[in-house]
């Protein structure tokens, strides 16, 4: 099997030279191909982005668009780019550090048939008990019993070392067959360009009677770098998300909302 990377770039170059000299560094694949979506960034910092990455040893190709479109439609626009039998979905702020660790996760794909998302960090529930009850509160859609092997792991739950299947992946990693992702449609951009793609996908993978897995691979996720960052905020506003992140969130939750009507809440 062969694998893929897959992120977005938004400015932050420094964020994703680091990203470059752990997580692509760590690979150990010879025909590991790494997509680069470079989502609105300046010709200036598309020069530099290219600069950067043909200094790397491994076989990079950038996708340019000209807007900063959130992580659903980038993540889109890169996958018609994707060759590998297996896609990893990664944002260029998750550092992965362990020697390998494309290996482990081929090889759990291989050995697993029936997987359709893997990540590292996951959840055994999503949805509130009264999720139906009262709508559109976005606490009704927080996780619970959360792990990863993250190096602050227990600030966000539990920490495990061996994997453990999961309903929903948080969308730092997000690791599935290209082949599934196809016939998926890829990630549905009806919900909106940067929410809850990820709960969307697990749930789709479950809907067609695939287990997802959190993988105990060791992980140190920067954070914040596409709902924070003004360039995005101002290209929400200006596309009919008047309150710029918080807005897209909120319309976002409703989609899902509606979308999962039946299913939630869910555990595994």
């Amino acid at each position: 099997m062969t694998l893929t990377i897959l992120t977005a770039v938004c400015g932050a170059l420094d964020i994703t030279e680091r990203w470059i000299s752990a997580t692509v560094a760590s690979c150990t694949s010879r025909d590991l191909k790494v997509v680069v979506v470079s989502n609105g960034n300046s010709p200036e910092e598309v020069e530099a982005l290219n600069a950067m990455l043909r200094r790397q040893p491994h076989q990079f190709f950038v996708v340019n668009l000209t807007e900063p479109m959130g992580s659903t439609r980038a993540f889109n626009a890169g996958l018609e780019w994707c060759t590998g039998d297996v896609v990893a979905m990664l944002h260029n702020d998750l550092m992965v550090k362990e020697e390998g660790w494309d290996q482990k996760v081929l090889e759990f794909f291989e050995q697993h048939p029936e997987t359709g998302v893997v990540g590292f960090h996951g959840a055994r529930g999503v949805g509130s008990p009264d999720i139906y009850r009262t709508p559109y509160r976005l606490v009704q859609l927080a996780r619970w019993d959360t792990f990863s092997n993250m190096v602050n792991a227990e600030d966000h739950g539990a920490r495990v070392t061996v994997p453990r299947r999961a309903a929903v992946l948080d969308g730092m990693a997000l690791i599935a067959r290209r082949a599934d992702l196809e016939a998926w449609g890829g990630l549905d951009e009806s919900i909106g360009p940067h929410h809850l793609y990820d709960l969307d996908l697990c749930l789709r993978a479950l809907k067609e009677g695939r287990m997802n897995y959190m993988l105990p691979i060791s992980v140190d996720h920067v954070g914040g770098q596409t709902a924070n960052f003004p360039r995005y905020n101002q290209w929400a506003q200006a596309n009919g998300y008047g309150g710029g992140d918080s807005d897209v969130h909120r319309r976002a939750h409703e989609i899902f909302y509606e979308k999962w009507r039946g299913r939630l809440p869910l555990s595994v």
